[in-house]
C-alpha cells in the first residue's frame, strides 16, 4: 500500500513494499509541478534496522503540472550521500482502470543511474492523471549494490478515486 498525506505546500507518500521495507518521499508543490525534496528508506531484517534520510539537491521535478508527450528533463542530482544522473520523459498518454473507472493518464518514466553508498540503476514509471492530481499507477525496477544488495520490482495501481481517512 501507499499512504498519501497532505501538508502545507505539498504532500508525502509512504510506500509499504513489505513489513521490512518502506520508502517515504516528500514533495513541494510549485507552479511547474510536484518536486521531490526528501526521501527516507527503512529496511528491517531480523537483526538490524537501517534508516537512510536523504535531502534532494536540487529538488527533482517528478510530476509536471502540464505534462506533454515527448517532454524531457533531468541532469545531476544528489540525495544525501548518493549521486544520481536522472533522465525523465513523458512517454505517452494511456488510460488506467481505477476501480472500474477509466482514468486518462500520462506515462512518465524516470531512469536513474546511482552511485555512492549504493550503486546501480532504478527505473520508475508513473501513470499520472493531472485531472485528479494523482499517480494512478506506479512501477519500479531497481537493482542496487551496496551494504545490502537491494533489488526491487513492484507495481501498484490505485483502487479508488475516493479518499479514505
Amino acid at each position: 500500500p501507499m499512504l498519501v498525506r497532505h501538508g502545507d505546500g505539498g504532500y508525502e507518500t509512504d510506500v509499504r513494499y513489505s513489513d521490512g521495507h518502506t520508502e517515504l518521499s516528500r514533495y513541494d508543490l510549485r507552479p511547474q509541478g510536484s518536486f521531490v525534496t526528501f526521501a527516507r528508506t527503512v529496511v528491517k531484517t531480523p537483526v538490524t534496522t537501517t534508516t537512510r534520510d536523504r535531502e534532494w539537491t536540487p529538488p527533482l521535478l517528478r510530476l509536471p503540472i502540464v505534462p506533454e508527450v515527448g517532454q524531457t528533463w533531468g541532469g545531476p542530482y544528489t540525495a544525501g550521500d548518493l549521486e544520481l544522473q536522472i533522465e525523465n520523459e513523458v512517454l505517452r498518454r494511456e488510460a488506467v482502470d481505477v476501480g472500474g473507472r477509466r482514468v486518462n493518464a500520462f506515462v512518465i518514466e524516470s531512469r536513474q543511474d546511482i552511485t555512492g553508498e549504493y550503486t546501480g540503476q532504478r527505473t520508475e514509471t508513473f501513470w499520472y492523471a493531472p485531472a485528479h492530481g494523482l499517480v494512478v499507477r506506479y512501477s519500479i525496477d531497481s537493482t542496487l549494490d551496496g551494504p545490502t544488495d537491494f533489488d526491487i520490482r513492484a507495481e501498484q495501481t490505485l483502487r479508488s478515486l475516493t479518499p479514505r481517512t
